[in-house]
């Protein structure tokens, strides 16, 4: 009779546990961003920004309405842009210092 009563136990906690799990409605939410991306003298072209199979072209120099998921893209660009000139500038520098010294 404890085995029966272990898994009634065991079937209530699944039930609980899945009614707790909010319920997922897309991978990204549905909230809308403003976006300018400068315009420069070495950086003119459209940017294209692709997403699970669909691409979206945001012009330079204007203001464009995005979604999240494209705005989180365009962040992680521009982060991972910035991290790699500080990384390059490092070795640069790095490289200088041995170059001084020999």
């Amino acid at each position: 009779m404890a085995k029966n009563e272990e898994k009634v136990t065991d079937e209530v906690k699944t039930e609980e546990i899945a009614a707790e799990e909010p319920k997922k409605t897309g991978l990204y939410p549905k909230d809308k961003y403003i976006v300018n991306l400068p315009l420069t003298s070495d950086k003119q072209d459209d940017v294209t920004v692709g997403i699970n199979g669909k691409y979206f072209k945001i012009r330079r120099g204007e203001d464009v309405e995005v979604s999240a998921a494209v705005y989180e893209v365009l962040k992680n660009q521009e982060r991972m842009d910035t991290l790699a000139v500080r990384r390059r500038l490092a070795m640069a520098a790095e490289m200088n210092k041995k170059l001084k010294s020999m």
